[in-house]
């Protein structure tokens, strides 16, 4: 309700200050102070009053739709998407509240498998097979949800063989991937289902700085997320690659934003070695990942 106040709270001022014909009329979005009264922004000020009147008719009938269905919906507005992006950007800035409190999303890159039970909006769905994550807030019916970890994985390529050996069924466990880096559509969403689920949250990634830096994004939305592997003592035997120079550079980065000790430990492992190694270099991902999680080997 608070946001539906908020936007009548401009509309009403937008709209008073025009029929009023005021010199100024000075909105503070994100990139710049605008003067709407202007002529020269009377596109932007259509803009604006257009985005306001959709996000509050999403939130009157509690409606969520990603950032390309607001483009369409409001097409005749906005000449492009950058466009329209950069205006629901500046809309969340002129409201003084995130883009999800609006009710809008980016459209997630990532994919779910497992065991799970969800409602979205006024429908159930039960995930059985991969799915590409769901863009809104999620109600999780415990009572259908046997899972007792959620596993993130870096790569789709992984992803895909622990769902083809149906591992979540091995282990009851919901699988999410975010094809490399987590957008905030995935990290949202592994938020929301830990704090319903409150199971383990573990994350599986290559031995390279890249993917250290993978689970200290995780791990910044949601300081419980524990790395499952690959660990130091794991890649012996395994193909491993020399460091490029650029992953030389890249260690001072994620070195910064380490904050366990074991983590720290392993990453000087790393460091002092000089050799990454790839999931893919594992012969069995299925009973890595299950050996893992029965023997509890997940730390950070």
């Amino acid at each position: 309700m608070e946001v539906q106040f908020r936007i009548q709270s401009v509309i009403q001022q937008l709209l008073q200050q025009m029929i009023l014909q005021e010199k100024e009329c000075i909105l503070h979005f994100q990139t710049k102070q605008r003067n709407l009264v202007q002529p020269s922004c009377t596109k932007t000020f259509v803009q604006t009053i257009v985005l306001l009147n959709r996000i509050h008719e999403l939130l009157i009938h509690n409606k969520h739709i990603t950032q390309r269905d607001v483009y369409y919906w409001c097409i005749d507005y906005f000449s492009s998407q950058i466009e329209c992006n950069q205006m629901i950007q500046d809309v969340t800035h002129l409201l003084c509240f995130p883009r999800e409190c609006l009710h809008i999303f980016t459209a997630s890159k990532g994919m779910i498998c497992g065991s799970i039970e969800y409602q979205q909006q006024d429908a159930r769905y039960n995930i059985v097979a991969i799915s590409s994550l769901p863009n809104t807030t999620l109600i999780c019916d415990q009572k259908y949800t046997p899972a007792k970890y959620i596993l993130l994985i870096e790569k789709d390529g992984i992803f895909q063989r622990l769902f083809e050996d149906r591992f979540h069924h091995l282990i009851p466990s919901i699988l999410i991937t975010a094809c490399g880096y987590p957008d905030y559509a995935t990290r949202n969403l592994v938020h929301q289902l830990y704090k319903i689920l409150q199971i383990p949250v573990v994350c599986l990634v290559d031995y390279n700085p890249h993917g250290m830096d993978i689970l200290m994004t995780y791990k910044s939305s949601l300081p419980c997320v524990q790395w499952l592997g690959i660990h130091s003592k794991d890649v012996t035997g395994l193909h491993s690659i020399p460091f490029t120079v650029h992953d030389e550079q890249y260690c001072h980065t994620v070195e910064q934003k380490l904050n366990h000790e074991f983590l720290k430990k392993e990453f000087q492992v790393m460091k002092q070695t000089k050799r990454k190694v790839e999931l893919e270099a594992l012969q069995d991902v299925k009973e890595y990942v299950k050996i893992k999680l029965l023997t509890r080997e997940f730390h950070g």
